[in-house]
């Protein structure tokens, strides 16, 4: 595994020395080869990213499923398993279980070292998504279990924080410049809901 390893980092090395090469035959040879975020250079050349959310300027923008996993659904788990914890004191390793991630991952959200502060705390502000999160943590207590109805009540969360723009408010916060045109495109997607097809 390890050399497996060492053998696609070598590759990716050497990949990206050759673009900053002109002269290099089998990498792209100009930066209209690659997109851009923030400035930087993304690992992949575009034939890589075709499923990529892009700007009118090339530049790639994240997709509401990957907001809601990198920041969303981990800010959620760190307030369930405070939650979990100090109201009704079941252990790290039983919540670990119950949210499907490990010990570790449950005593860093416990300690506040995991899931962003700025956007717990907006969570929480919003009326509607701390009943919804009380709602599930009271059925998380209750169950000692990763339930379908746990499972449902997690999903009917998620999807209310993107339906009600929420998710929106989030985004605008991570990154800047968005392309308004695909923004209200976006937006009116989340509206439609879940299953919604262009």
């Amino acid at each position: 595994m390890a050399g497996l390893y060492h053998m696609e980092l070598v590759s990716f090395i050497n990949h990206m020395r050759g673009f900053f090469r002109p002269n290099h035959t089998s990498v792209p040879r100009t930066q209209n080869d690659y997109y851009f975020r923030s400035g930087s250079f993304l690992i992949c050349p575009k034939r890589e990213v075709k499923n990529k959310l892009l700007t009118k300027n090339n530049e790639y923008m994240l997709l509401p499923a990957e907001i809601e996993s990198k920041t969303l659904i981990p800010a959620i788990r760190a307030i369930l398993a405070k939650k979990l914890t100090a109201n009704y004191g079941i252990p790290e390793d039983t919540i670990s279980k119950m949210l499907g991630v490990t010990q570790a991952a449950i005593s860093n959200y416990v300690r506040g070292t995991r899931g962003d502060p700025a956007l717990i705390e907006k969570l929480l502000q919003n009326k509607k998504v701390s009943e919804l999160i009380e709602d599930l943590s009271n059925n998380l207590a209750s169950d000692r279990a990763y339930t379908p109805s746990s499972l449902a009540k997690f999903i009917g969360l998620c999807n209310y924080i993107k339906s009600s723009l929420l998710i929106c408010d989030i985004h605008h916060q991570m990154e800047s410049g968005i392309d308004e045109q695909i923004c209200k495109e976006c937006e009116n997607m989340l509206l439609k809901g879940p299953g919604t097809v262009y």
